[in-house]
């Protein structure tokens, strides 16, 4: 497969809270940080350089928006002029301070670079974030890349400052997988984290249900109608090699890889009623981990690999329960609502969340594990189901019909909802 990106790491990350400008996104209540984003300047002056470099700049502001955590100063309040370099000594961070900026990013693009990216590549692109009020580099990176690298490099800088700033990688360089309906059939794509670069990886015609990416990203699991009955599937989506998992009689849903990518948890008809099983991908070995007469779907595993969430209606209507990973411990989660489904585990561990069916409308709800404190995420409008956390656990992607038809939307810390691509069932890739 063609290498469309070679990073080339130039400078020293250096960036800490007793130094520089630091965002605690733990804190409750954010005060947005002024930042200023120069113009990319092309060191050729060629359209199509100062083009990318305008684009390299919208991609990192749109990045930078999502957060919730910068306040975008505007390029008509900038007063610096256009000729100034981006190192220290070339520009006078007064100019950036007078407009209220505690932030600022500059940066540079050159087309054919030549002896600058000796490994490779059409594309040179250098970007700096300084603390204006010290006059600090905070983190400077060179990349050498394709021109359809671009994209690519926008996300690599803004996951390397929002690490820089808030201790924590950024999430842009994450992406989504979910379902689009296509004429009768329902098919599996992936997009980036914003809805952008989208495109099928599983397109046969039939039905494909409720993806899941592997721990390192490189594949899909996904039940499939193709053969008839459903059936589990992985699938790898550099090289496009399919593997059947399971095509067991009866039922074969709800699928969730373990965090070291060794087994599947999933639901199998094969003892009559759906139960949950583990198995091993290396062995094919079954266990068997629910043993009774109720319908026991959708499981979720917790981060460090020792429990499972799962539902189960054995109380009369469908509630989250856990249970540990060799099948002891079983403890029911949910106490409320007429119908608790699709569960899924924040990677910090510390919450999960789910879909709630009340007065006719399904809304998304959080839960602590231990203690059972509940927390309702939406109110509407239509439903809102398939929660998936992000990496970080910062944000939630979901379904839903507010808009008349499914569309993907993700939830910020902020209780704000942003619609990103038309689809159901997302979830959200790994780092």
């Amino acid at each position: 497969m063609k290498r469309l990106l070679l990073f080339l790491t130039i400078f020293t990350l250096f960036a800490t809270p007793a130094r520089g400008v630091y965002i605690d996104i733990t804190s409750p209540t954010i005060k947005k940080t002024p930042i200023a984003l120069a113009p990319v300047k092309g060191l050729s002056g060629a359209e199509e350089e100062i083009a990318l470099g305008r684009t390299f700049r919208n991609i990192l502001i749109s990045d930078l928006e999502f957060t919730g955590l910068f306040d975008i100063i505007p390029e008509k309040a900038y007063v610096e002029e256009p000729q100034r370099g981006i190192r220290i000594g070339e520009f006078d961070f007064s100019d950036w301070r007078v407009i209220g900026s505690e932030l600022l990013v500059k940066g540079m693009i050159q087309l054919d670079p030549g002896e600058r990216c000796k490994e490779g590549g059409d594309l040179f692109i250098e970007a700096r974030l300084y603390d204006v009020y010290r006059e600090r580099l905070i983190v400077g990176r060179r990349y050498c890349g394709d021109r359809k690298a671009l994209r690519k490099i926008a996300h690599r800088f803004g996951d390397e400052m929002m690490e820089a700033l808030t201790g924590e990688r950024g999430i842009f360089q994450t992406r989504l997988a979910f379902t689009r309906v296509r004429s009768k059939a329902k098919e599996i794509y992936i997009s980036d984290y914003d809805g952008s670069n989208k495109r099928a990886v599983v397109r046969n015609g039939s039905i494909n249900l409720s993806p899941q990416w592997s721990p390192d990203g490189r594949w899909i699991l996904y039940t499939s109608f193709k053969g008839g009955n459903p059936a589990f599937y992985i699938k790898n989506i550099l090289t496009g090699k399919e593997i059947k998992v399971t095509d067991y009689p009866g039922i074969n849903i709800g699928a969730r890889w373990s965090p070291d990518g060794k087994r599947i948890a999933l639901t199998l008809s094969i003892a009559g009623n759906p139960e949950i099983y583990i198995i091993d991908l290396r062995t094919r070995k079954l266990t068997r981990l629910t043993h009774n007469d109720a319908i026991d779907v959708s499981p979720a595993w917790s981060p460090d690999g020792k429990r499972i969430a799962f539902v189960s209606d054995r109380a009369g209507n469908p509630h989250i329960y856990l249970i540990n990973s060799d099948g002891t411990g079983l403890k029911r989660l949910t106490f409320k609502g007429r119908f608790n489904a699709s569960p899924d585990w924040s990677p910090k561990g510390d919450r999960i969340v789910f879909t709630r069916l009340e007065r006719g409308k399904f809304d998304i709800w959080a839960i602590d594990p231990e203690t059972g404190a509940e927390e309702r995420l939406t109110y509407g409008p239509g439903n809102n189901e398939d929660p998936s956390f992000s990496p970080d656990g910062r944000y939630i992607a979901f379904s839903s019909d507010r808009d008349g038809k499914a569309f993907i939307y993700i939830l910020k810390p902020s209780g704000e909802v942003q619609r990103i691509t038309e689809g159901m069932d997302p979830a959200w890739s790994p780092r």
